[in-house]
């Protein structure tokens, strides 16, 4: 909390200013306290009104995620051990919110979760996969696992060195591209093994979905132009508006292997997924995974991504992930959070251990969520430790600026626009000690005179 800055003399009661002198006198000590309490916050670490969070490198990075920048890739630790493994490529005119991703995505923690995916029957891997230890369900089958679209999760942030890792392969959704793609070698497809390992993820990441689905039309396009799950250039008219529409129409089951899925026949494209009715006929959001394709383009990946998300209520059923009850509405903020909002760049797996080129630890916020104190209690405590086990797992030293540097990202709605998000970096100060934790995000001003007007946040044990 800070004292107003703009306290004038003339407010005070006529016995505090008997005269001209008097008044002279009160506007000066005015501002010497409003100049102590500045310095006395900087010096304590909080930012001032000016400095609002940053550092040169929050700010380069901020200009790299403007619209004319080079974006910046977000990697999220998964345990794949493949040659290359997923990034996220992001700028601000990229749109939906939940850029980096979250686990496990198909689950809410709600006690929300669908039976069913519109299809077929989830009972068997709600209770496996989203369900949390304690509690465990409830008789009637209700789970209180963790949401984690309400959970803040940690990455890195590669933007100076976007170019080393920048992979030229840009698919515009989730897609599995390192670790359910399948490889073809110009005769045959080469799939990855019960390991995980093979397939696309051995080599460059391009490759078709196990359960690829092609959508052939009367007119003998496919959502894939080539064997390797190009997406089809054809259909990139309308800011690639056709081939959401290629696909709503002519998407079919993988032959032989998902027979059961049948989307989108008799697919109502004009009733939102959460009125009655309206999820028939329509997807679970992983139906983007088996028909997404790559471009080597980033005004293609921007624009296809964007056409995903502009149609989702024509596609999306709401089911998987479902919202929590009274929040499904697609167009609220709470409704927009529930949505897969990540593409997949592959990128050398190399970048997991080359924190050199890493410009910053991310902690990134859920949509909507300003502030690291606004999560619960309980999403602190596991941000906190998941902190801990990044710091750990990848040996950095803990205390100087340089070698545990941390930036926090946040996702907000974009005034006059709800259906477009804005990501922004900053340094949020915080001690993670209140909850049990036991590091604590420190920051250092620009304007603070041992910063060398770079400013600087660490975190700290």
């Amino acid at each position: 909390m800070r004292n107003s800055t703009n306290q004038r003399a003339e407010d005070y009661p006529p016995c505090m200013v008997g005269s001209a002198l008097a008044n002279l006198w009160l506007r000066l000590l005015t501002v010497l306290v409003v100049l102590f309490l500045v310095a006395a916050c900087s010096s304590s670490g909080e930012s001032s009104p000016s400095d609002s969070g940053q550092t040169d490198i929050a700010s380069a990075l901020n200009s790299m995620l403007e619209p004319s920048g080079s974006g910046v890739l977000l990697r999220v630790p998964d345990g794949l051990d493949s040659t290359v493994v997923p990034a996220t490529f992001t700028r601000n005119d990229i749109y939906p919110p939940t850029q980096m991703y979250v686990n496990p995505p198909q689950c809410t923690g709600t006690a929300n979760e669908s039976a069913t995916d519109g299809y077929v029957s989830m009972q068997g891997f709600v209770i496996d996969f989203c369900s949390d230890s304690s509690p465990p369900p409830d008789g009637n089958g209700q789970l209180a696992g963790v949401d984690p679209f309400l959970e803040a999760a940690v990455g890195v942030v590669v933007g100076t060195q976007l170019k080393k890792f920048d992979s030229g392969i840009y698919y515009p959704t989730d897609s599995n591209s390192t670790d359910k793609r399948c490889r073809w070698n110009g005769s045959s497809y080469d799939c990855p093994g019960s390991d995980g390992k093979g397939g696309a993820g051995s080599a460059d990441g391009k490759g078709c979905d196990v359960n690829q689905v092609d959508a052939p039309g009367p007119d003998g396009l496919k959502l894939v132009s080539d064997p390797t799950c190009r997406c089809e250039a054809k259909l990139s008219g309308n800011g690639w508006a056709d081939w959401i529409d290629h696909w709503l129409k002519y998407a079919s089951n993988h032959p032989g292997i998902l027979p059961q899925y049948t989307y989108f026949t008799g697919n109502d494209t004009n009733t939102p997924y959460n009125e009655s009715g309206g999820q028939a006929g329509k997807a679970p959001m992983f139906a983007m995974d088996w028909s997404s394709c790559w471009v080597s383009d980033i005004n293609d990946l921007v624009a296809l991504q964007n056409a995903f998300w502009r149609t989702r209520e024509t596609w999306f059923n709401g089911l998987v992930p479902q919202a929590p009850d009274g929040q499904r509405d697609p167009t609220n903020q709470e409704g927009m959070k529930y949505y897969w909002g990540w593409n997949e760049t592959p990128v050398s797996k190399s970048i997991d251990s080359s924190p050199s080129n890493w410009d910053s630890i991310v902690v990134k916020l859920p949509a909507g969520v300003k502030t690291i104190s606004e999560l619960s209690p309980s999403a602190r405590s596991r941000l906190s430790s998941t902190l801990d086990g990044f710091v750990k797992d990848n040996s950095i030293p803990l205390g100087k600026p340089q070698d545990a540097y941390v930036l926090t990202l946040t996702e907000s709605q974009s005034d006059g626009n709800s259906d477009v998000w804005q990501r922004k970096f900053s340094c949020q100060p915080y001690d993670f000690n209140a909850d049990g934790g036991k590091l604590k995000i420190n920051y250092l001003a620009n304007s603070d005179q041992a910063s060398d007007g770079k400013g600087a946040c660490w975190l700290s044990s």
